[in-house]
């Protein structure tokens, strides 16, 4: 569940949050998993925007923390064979002991980035 989201312009370097605009405090993502853990299916709910898309599959670049210190992808799908990418999150916070999990979904143009959404997630138990 949302704790706080942020908007970042990637040129300026400002920032202004938006969890409590555009009914962003409503915002949920669910990322299920197989039995053996593995990544299966996504879901959003909320009233928020929709900056993310609300359902598909999903999966990680990489299942671990990566050894040369770059930040782990979560790789958001259309479709489930993962042939088409919809759009990609790069993971700037693992959940640990305080149970937080934080992604940034950048947008570009001719690759370069002009802005980013900062999510600041926290753990829900799944009823």
């Amino acid at each position: 569940m949302l704790k706080s989201v942020t908007q970042v312009d990637e040129i300026s370097g400002e920032s202004i949050a938006l969890t409590d605009q555009f009914d962003f405090a409503s915002f949920t993502i669910s990322l299920k998993t197989d039995d053996e853990n593995n990544p299966t299916t996504f879901s959003v709910e909320g009233n928020a925007p929709a900056i993310i898309p609300i359902s598909g599959s999903w999966d990680m670049g990489y299942p671990y923390t990566n050894a040369d210190g770059t930040a782990s992808k979560i790789m958001l799908y259309s479709d489930e064979s993962h042939s088409n990418k919809v759009t990609e999150l790069t993971v700037t916070s693992v959940p640990g002991a305080n149970k937080v999990l934080e992604f940034k979904l950048t947008r570009k143009t001719k690759g370069q980035a002009f802005v980013s959404y900062v999510y600041h997630l926290e753990s829900i138990t799944a009823q």
